[in-house]
């Protein structure tokens, strides 16, 4: 029997179902979390083998000591993971220190730095957004200088919008450098780039192979929505352009993401011209990885468990249904109340809940799911639910 170890399974709390799909394929389901087990939702306490409480999931030693309990107790762990970025770089430190499949530290160059993406991008041929590793406000001013206004500065090593910037001018520019909350982070400045977000996302086998793709269109970028405060909307495609499928196979084997889910975010700046954005390796955030299983009528979390557990790498399935991720900031005042809405998409809306404190900066406050068979109806929804 398998023993595959859940980083912090209870976060996402819709990530609990990871669990259930190691069980049901016949493996030991391990948690290491620091929330009491008594506070766990009920069915991640029924699926989990055992689970192994840390005072803090940051310290090192605390997760290594509960890693060596599991293998002297149940044998070799087969497999570690949280799903999330923010565990990526512990996860890999865990792996090399364990002998853990999976990816290592000397992975994470290409993986967690903007810089390092780009790199690879370009090796591709990709058209990408001239940037820059930035340290001062005088390396700033020569890449401005020579690329113009206005420019984009974010972590090199960071996650989503946080501490992202648009950049209009010098006066921004100055700004941004006598204001800095963390100046002994390594920055990327880059050329704006005008478009919108569209993804390409799914599960590659051990070799690289693809068991499932799909992609989802943004009405908002995700800095617009955070530094704006906007409502946040999104839907899933039944068909992938093609020009869009092929960058992100390409990057899939580029980046060697195996045995795992991702997440790849490109501009779509023309008719058919892309610029890729960023890759992750783990689902998309939040309750999007259920969009998968309500798009194509299947289990996602099964199908991971048998590819990780079992090797299975073949799926046939099909994007049946638009699904639609609408979240709302409670601020706003709404032309239509809840009950509007519910009464008269009833037939529509698949989940209604609230969005986790962490994730309501970028994923607004009170979500729908909605899923249509037409894009038309897709629109029609958005526009109704989110009118002042």
């Amino acid at each position: 029997m398998k023993n595959y170890i859940m980083l912090s399974p209870n976060f996402p709390t819709n990530y609990r179902t990871f669990a259930r799909g190691l069980k049901s394929a016949g493996a030991r389901a391990l948690g290491i979390g620091d929330e009491a087990f008594e506070l766990l939702h009920q069915e991640l306490r029924e699926n989990l083998t055992e689970y192994y409480r840390v005072s803090n999931l940051h310290h090192f030693d605390e997760v290594k000591a509960a890693i060596s309990y599991f293998q002297n107790k149940y044998g070799k762990i087969s497999g570690l993971d949280s799903h999330s970025e923010y565990w990526l770089e512990m996860e890999a430190a865990l792996r090399e220190a364990f002998d853990i499949p999976g990816l290592r530290p000397e992975n994470m160059n290409i993986l967690r730095y903007k810089s390092g993406m780009k790199k690879v991008y370009e090796s591709l041929g990709f058209n990408v957004a001239k940037g820059a590793i930035v340290k001062d406000f005088s390396t700033s001013k020569d890449f401005c200088d020579l690329n113009g206004y206005p420019v984009i500065v974010k972590p090199d090593n960071g996650v989503g919008a946080i501490s992202t910037y648009k950049l209009e001018n010098e006066s921004d520019l100055g700004q941004f450098f006598s204001h800095l909350k963390f100046p002994d982070t390594t920055y990327v400045m880059e050329q704006y780039v005008e478009g919108k977000i569209e993804t390409f996302d799914g599960l590659a086998d051990e070799d690289g192979n693809l068991l499932f793709c799909t992609s989802h269109v943004y009405r908002d970028n995700v800095m617009e929505v955070v530094q704006g405060k906007l409502n946040v909307g999104f839907y899933s495609t039944r068909e992938i352009p093609e020009k869009l499928e092929d960058m992100g196979r390409k990057c899939v084997k580029a980046f060697g993401i195996k045995n795992r889910f991702f997440h790849l975010e490109f501009f779509k700046v023309g008719a058919n011209e892309y610029v890729p954005l960023e890759v992750n390796v783990r689902p998309p955030g939040g309750l999007v990885i259920d969009m998968f299983n309500f798009a194509c009528d299947f289990d996602i979390f099964h199908i991971w468990a048998n590819l990780v557990v079992k090797g299975v790498n073949t799926h046939e399935y099909k994007r049946k249904y638009f699904v639609q991720f609408i979240s709302v900031r409670n601020y706003y005042n709404f032309l239509h109340t809840h009950r509007d809405i519910i009464d008269r998409y009833h037939d529509y809306i698949l989940l209604r809940e609230e969005v986790p404190k962490a994730y309501s900066a970028s994923m607004g406050d009170f979500v729908y799911l909605s899923r249509c068979e037409t894009l038309e109806k897709i629109e029609e929804i958005w526009k109704y639910t989110t009118a002042i």
